[in-house]
């Protein structure tokens, strides 16, 4: 009998991308956005959506401070998921929008 190592006797895996593993679970409209969301690369797009969301926010709901202030955490993330901000910066710009929404909130609401 002959010899064989471990990895002679594995299978090899074949990785099939994300989207073939969830296209079951989704009608064929959203497979096709699957499959177009997969092409996209970076975060660029999610944090100009964040932007603009936190735009709509601060516009159509001023008096909202807790719902602005969950936005602009979640674009400082976005950011600095992205490897835009140092951990450092990251706290520093969430501090520093935040304090400044309050006051432009504020502002909003004595108009």
């Amino acid at each position: 009998m002959s010899a064989t190592t471990g990895a002679g006797r594995r299978r090899k895996r074949v990785r099939r991308p994300a989207t073939e593993f969830y296209a079951g679970a989704l009608d064929e409209a959203d497979r096709v956005r699957l499959s177009e969301a997969a092409t996209v690369q970076g975060l660029d797009q999610e944090i100009a959506l964040l932007r603009l969301r936190l735009h709509r926010v601060l516009s159509e709901r001023p008096d909202d401070f807790a719902l602005a202030v969950r936005a602009i955490e979640l674009l400082v993330r976005a950011v600095s998921a992205a490897g835009k901000l140092s951990p450092a910066q990251h706290h520093d710009v969430l501090e520093q929008l935040s304090a400044e929404v309050g006051g432009l909130l504020s502002l909003l609401a004595d108009e």
